[in-house]
């Protein structure tokens, strides 16, 4: 078993969670309450939330740059 175990919390962003996985080579994180493990966050969930992120800035730039609701 590991000793240093590598956990989030609930109000860790995105960016921070991402880093964390990179800088430590995991592909999955268990998130952690004082209650106890609430969920695991995986680099599949990173990537798909990051996905729909710049899909959604995507859509906003196409709407200023042409001046209508595509």
């Amino acid at each position: 078993m590991s000793t240093n175990i590598i956990i989030g919390i609930p109000e860790d962003d995105v960016d921070y969670i991402m880093g964390i996985m990179t800088q430590n080579r995991i592909r999955h994180l268990p998130i952690v309450t004082k209650e106890g493990i609430t969920g695991i966050i995986s680099i599949g969930d990173i990537v798909k939330y990051q996905l729909e992120e710049i899909q959604v800035k995507n859509r906003y730039l196409e709407e200023y740059m042409y001046g209508q609701i595509l």
